[in-house]
């Protein structure tokens, strides 16, 4: 039986639907999901449009059997037979968060399993009346928990389903806004402020008091009133510790209504584990702290809880339905699920005569040159292989880059125009998640919750760990959909493979952009962000005319002197006068204007230092910045911002070569050394300078 399944781009009274999607499932049980935004190029876009147009197009919507369909704040829908003359077969409808249940069990491999589905709200469960169209005066789903095996997947119970009321995704889409957010699809920035704050006062949902404010969706102001009844003052949250204290409030509320739900029907079914699903379940905090009270054997959330997973479990669901079993299946267990993307070379060369600031490579596609570059500081994008379903990139759309590049984490929140407290997941391969994490679980293949390192002694690059001290990880599987296995593969193949193995993994897409679809949406991006090369299905690879080797600090063999981490300077100083001359301890950092936005674009990691006689180096790893207009530094203005010092490498002026330029943000060796020549006149060939490994701190 082949089956296709849809959710909705506009109810009834023609209220706008977000994240859409068209998913069909063949009759070899083979699912193909196409994402609205990523056709359409709009985030959260809704309907399914433009992927009925692609599916078409790829035959895929021949002799079709069943049409499964979703929607949400209304009721099930059953005036479906426009949508049957269009799909060319019988239609019917299921239930939203059934939907989310299906999707979720049939990718978890478990045999049995309680499930959690909470959104902002999915049906209402009665129908609409001279109340009017506004779902929020109804009864209608907010939480719903499902017990599910090969038998079926029962309702257990609703909570906050009464009219009015809030429920969890109700109440983070109210904190989102009050934390100065302008959309509810920003909900996961207030996740992250929760890592920097401090919880205080009684939790929302924990004595009921979630009750005593009407729930009112049109009115965006609504969490200023919660935050003013339960705390009785409302806090100026232009303050940055008012704003993190709050949405760490929100956190733990979250948390601890999660916790009572769980540890309940835990002992009431004698279940020992946990599927998460709606948009709730995108929070990975939410499920590192149940997997922390030791209430499941396991959780799992898969790679698509929110609705972006909808069409799937519609399909999962008719598929299911009709097929009379109810077992989950490693079928849909990837998350590499879009349809097939293949570029043939001569219409990437018709896409690049529109953009002339790059090039195909002519080295090739190969993983070692990959890894290679991405060694060298590169950041690489991927467009190859089938797409991911789910909101998180996992390899095949992303962009890809090594945790100590100095300045990197700062370099990936440029390019995607985000707040620099933002956190840059890691993927990791399954010998280094054992030495540093510990156990692992099938949840962590899909970045979906946070993990704590197995001792605080493990030394992490500062760009994985978040404010909290957690990780959020992406465990490479042996899935061969995964690019990321390729780069693992690679690396096993050293004659001493690089340990640990750890790849900063973020969405290929700039911001309010959804990740591409095709090779053409991927280029147009690419030639807009500062990314240094991207790789294409098709196995070609493009490079921009002007990356530069944006490289991490290179590990030196003991033998080799001329390179400090910054807290060897002082240990080894009497070394350095030795070899190098007296030493002139900076107390602050000097940089022309120009450089500091090179720094913020990450263009530059380095900057070079010269005394005569000597060497000048930083009195601490962290120093003040200050701003000069010229390189005579006859101007000089102090800036907000510091200056943080990796390590320290001494050579002389003469040594200097091409990555040493490219890192300081030049071009070309000449460039560089010409610039230091003005700003130092007495520099001569045989001079010592020092190069300091750097990263802007605001």
């Amino acid at each position: 039986m082949k089956i296709a399944g849809v959710n909705l781009g506009e109810t009834t009274f023609k209220k706008k639907l977000k994240d859409g999607s068209l998913c069909i499932v063949d009759e070899n049980d083979t699912p193909t999901v196409f994402v609205e935004e990523r056709l359409c190029g709009i985030k959260h876009a809704g309907g399914f449009e433009r992927s009925f147009t692609a599916a078409k197009e790829q035959g895929l919507l021949e002799r079709l059997d069943m049409l499964v369909v979703s929607t949400c704040c209304e009721p099930v829908r059953n005036d479906l037979d426009q949508l049957s003359q269009i799909f060319g077969c019988e239609a019917i409808s299921v239930n939203h968060h059934l939907s989310h249940a299906h999707q979720v069990f049939h990718s978890s491999r478990f045999k049995e399993t309680i499930i959690i589905v909470s959104d902002a709200g999915g049906n209402t469960l009665e129908g609409f009346d001279n109340r009017g169209f506004d779902w929020w005066k109804y009864n209608r789903e907010q939480l719903s928990v499902f017990l599910a095996n090969d038998q079926g997947i029962n309702l257990l119970d609703r909570h906050y389903s009464a009219p009015y009321e809030i429920g969890p995704g109700e109440f983070w889409r109210y904190m989102t806004y009050f934390c100065g957010f302008d959309s509810s699809s920003k909900a996961a920035k207030v996740m992250e402020l929760a890592g920097f704050g401090n919880p205080k006062g009684r939790t929302y949902f924990f004595d009921g008091f979630n009750k005593n404010i009407p729930n009112l969706p049109p009115d965006k102001n609504l969490g200023e009133k919660i935050v003013l009844e339960y705390f009785g003052r409302t806090p100026d949250m232009r303050d940055f510790q008012n704003k993190i204290d709050i949405a760490a409030w929100a956190q733990r509320s979250l948390e601890q209504a999660y916790e009572k739900i769980a540890r309940h029907y835990a002992i009431s079914t004698n279940q020992t584990n946990l599927c998460l699903a709606g948009g709730v379940a995108l929070n990975c905090k939410l499920i590192q702290k149940l997997r922390s009270l030791d209430i499941f054997n396991d959780i799992y959330s898969g790679y698509a809880p929110s609705d972006r997973g909808q069409s799937l479990g519609n399909a999962i669901y008719g598929k299911h339905r009709f097929d009379g079993t109810h077992k989950s299946s490693k079928i849909y267990s990837s998350p590499f699920l879009g349809p097939h993307r293949y570029t043939r070379k001569k219409d990437i060369e018709l896409s690049l005569k529109k953009h002339k600031n790059m090039y195909i490579n002519s080295d090739g596609f190969d993983p070692s040159l990959v890894l290679k570059l991405l060694e060298h500081g590169f950041v690489v994008g991927t467009c190859v292989g089938r797409g991911e379903v789910g909101a998180r990139a996992l390899g095949n759309t992303s962009l890809l880059a090594m945790p100590n590049t100095p300045g990197i984490k700062q370099r990936l929140n440029n390019i995607k125009n985000r707040e620099k407290y933002t956190p840059v997941a890691s993927a990791v391969d399954q010998k280094t998640h054992k030495l540093i994490f510990g156990k692992s679980y099938k949840n962590y293949e899909y970045m979906a919750e946070l993990v704590r390192p197995k001792s605080e002694e493990k030394i992490l690059p500062s760009a994985i760990v978040h404010a909290d001290k957690t990780v959020r990880v992406q465990l490479i599987s042996g899935n061969s959909d995964c690019y990321l296995r390729s780069l693992e593969a690679e690396n096993n193949k050293k004659s001493v493979p690089t340990s640990p193995f750890i790849i900063l993994n973020t969405s290929f897409n700039l911001a309010g952009r959804a990740m591409p679809h095709s090779s053409d949406q991927a280029i147009e991006q690419f030639q807009k962000m500062d990314c240094d090369c991207m790789l294409l299905s098709g196995e070609t690879m493009l490079r921009r005319k002007t990356a530069r080797l944006e490289a991490n600090i290179e590990k030196f063999t003991s033998t080799e002197s001329t390179y400090f981490d910054i807290d060897d300077i002082y240990n080894s100083r009497h070394l350095i006068e030795k070899n190098f001359g007296s030493i002139e301890f900076r107390e602050k950092f000097s940089l022309f204007e120009n450089y500091i936005d090179w720094m913020r674009a990450g263009r530059k990691v380095t900057t070079i230092r010269y005394i005569q006689d000597g060497v000048s180096l930083p009195v601490s790893g962290e120093i003040p910045l200050i701003k000069t207009s010229n390189f005579k530094q006859t101007s000089l203005f102090s800036e907000d911002f510091s200056v943080k010092i990796n390590g320290v490498k001494i050579k002389k002026f003469c040594e200097l070569n091409q990555l040493d330029a490219q890192r300081d943000g030049f071009e070309k060796t000449s460039h560089l050394k010409r610039t230091l020549l003005t700003i130092y006149n007495n520099i001569s060939s045989d001079s010592y300078v020092s190069i300091n490994f750097i990263e802007l701190v605001m």
